[in-house]
């Protein structure tokens, strides 16, 4: 009889690598194929499992027991970080706020503990927010802002006063822009005329404040009669003004504000005299002194705070 050989066709080996992956920008995928005699991946490596972060299709070909191979292949797809923008680091003027927007993600979590898209802040620091989209990939970012104190518009005084046809310059200090209630856009401004004068400033940082400030214009006054010896002191007066007669005999004394109106008269009045200023607004105020021989003299002083 003639000789015989028994063919045996054995199955190729089933390798499956699964679906395609996709992971967030830094991280790493471990693919792992069922156990075979050898490992061939399009990358080189020869092991049964590997780790891998860079897009792209990973090709493996397996050879088992029976020296049979097959293939298969699977995709790993890197999905980029999301991107914070919270702008760049600014400042805001005190008693403003700002709004820091995220942009639209899943979910979000700021260092002020909100959850929100947005928020408002009106105090300096450092604000960080974590996001999540929608590969579930997380990213991250911080701002800085910075308070700006508001500019302080300064006269030197509430009340200045000026000697009748003279004329006196009002400066409220250094700023980058200034308008003024009398249209004027200068930075000083010279006037001659009693009155409420008002100025809205700008700083560098953008930043606003107002100021005003009285003026009022002094009607002569001669003080070149027994006036000249009194002292008062001290001028401007802060707490207590003194007044030494230095032999004037004196019948009454009284004390007016800037538009005429008494605030202390009195008939008693000795060598030296002293009055209490604290209830006094600042500004201008005028001493009336009438000696026994009713002269009478008028000496102007200042109350400061």
């Amino acid at each position: 009889t003639p000789s015989s050989k028994k063919l045996t066709v054995n199955a190729l080996p089933v390798v499956d690598l699964g679906a395609d992956v996709a992971v967030c920008f830094g991280e790493t995928h471990e693919f792992t194929a069922p156990v075979f005699d050898a490992y061939e991946w399009s990358n080189g490596a020869t092991t049964q499992s590997i780790a891998v972060a860079d897009a792209g299709v990973y090709t493996l070909t397996v050879t088992d027991a029976n020296g049979c191979s097959n293939t298969d292949a699977v995709e790993l797809i890197v999905n980029d970080l999301p991107v914070v923008d919270l702008g760049g680091d600014t400042g805001i003027c005190e008693g403003d706020n700002l709004t820091l927007d995220a942009g639209t993600f899943v979910s979000y979590e700021w260092s002020t503990g909100d959850v929100s898209q947005t928020i408002e802040v009106t105090e300096a620091g450092t604000y960080g927010l974590t996001v999540v989209d929608q590969n579930s990939c997380v990213g991250s970012g911080t701002v800085t802002i910075e308070v700006f104190d508001l500019p302080v518009v300064d006269f030197g005084a509430d009340t200045l006063s000026v000697e009748e046809g003279s004329s006196i310059e009002l400066n409220p200090g250094t700023f980058v822009n200034y308008v003024w209630n009398t249209g004027a856009t200068t930075p000083t401004i010279t006037v001659d005329t009693e009155g409420t004068y008002s100025v809205d400033v700008t700083d560098e940082n953008g930043c606003s404040a107002f100021g005003d400030v009285y003026v009022t214009v002094l009607i002569g006054i001669d003080e070149n009669g027994f006036a000249s010896f009194i002292q008062l002191y001290p001028n401007p007066v802060r707490e207590t003004l003194n007044v030494q007669m230095n032999g004037v005999s004196v019948r009454s004394m009284s004390i007016y504000n800037s538009i005429g109106e008494v605030i202390y008269t009195t008939q008693e009045v000795d060598e030296f005299f002293q009055f209490d200023t604290h209830s006094l607004a600042e500004g201008i105020y005028y001493l009336q002194v009438l000696s026994s021989k009713n002269e009478m003299e008028i000496i102007r002083f200042m109350k400061s705070n």
